[in-house]
């Protein structure tokens, strides 16, 4: 019989907190749908970094580099 009333009373807690759902979850935090292009830029200067103390940073790199940053630029106008 105890696990009856637990449930009973789970679900009387359900009932009482479901108006109060919708305004709990307008609480959190929502996520954004992309990456912003701070982040994006944070990132390639890592893997810039990355490739500097590998020592793998050469003229082929360096130019995908500057591509990739161009388009970046580019992209955050819109």
């Amino acid at each position: 019989m105890m696990t009856l009333q637990a449930l009973a009373a789970v679900a009387g807690v359900g009932v009482l907190l479901a108006p109060a759902v919708p305004k709990i979850l307008s609480l959190l935090p929502a996520k954004s749908a992309g990456v912003t292009y701070e982040q994006a830029i944070l990132r390639l200067a890592e893997v810039r970094g990355r490739l500097v103390a590998t020592k793998m940073l050469g003229d082929d790199q360096r130019k995908a580099i500057d591509v990739l940053t161009l388009a970046l630029v580019d992209g955050s106008d819109l």
